[in-house]
């Protein structure tokens, strides 16, 4: 499964706290990227671990969110998985607070 971080995405993650960057950093690699890797070895759905609280967003589009801070559960990011030439993908459009649902 190929993962794609947006323009945007790439400069929220820039605005946030050095330490919060740490802990998304820590999430993605513990969390967020085996779960991903998982559903792409199996070819079935992504199984997110239950404390990452991912949900797909009410008329959305198919824009999905999880939470990558467990001390502070108001830190959240925006994602869809599309198809690419048979292949899945995973893009990565916003991180930050409940506010990024403003404009997922």
């Amino acid at each position: 499964m190929d993962i794609v971080f947006t323009p945007r995405f790439q400069k929220d993650l820039k605005r946030l706290p050095r330490d919060h960057q740490g802990v998304f950093a820590k999430a993605f690699t513990e969390y967020i990227q085996p779960a991903l890797q998982a559903a792409a070895q199996t070819a079935t759905r992504v199984d997110w671990p239950p404390k990452l609280r991912a949900e797909q967003l009410v008329s959305s589009g198919g824009i999905c969110a999880l939470t990558w801070h467990f001390a502070r559960t108001d830190e959240r990011l925006t994602f869809y998985l599309e198809l690419d030439g048979g292949e899945v993908v995973c893009v990565f459009r916003r991180i930050g607070t409940h506010d990024i649902y403003h404009a997922p």
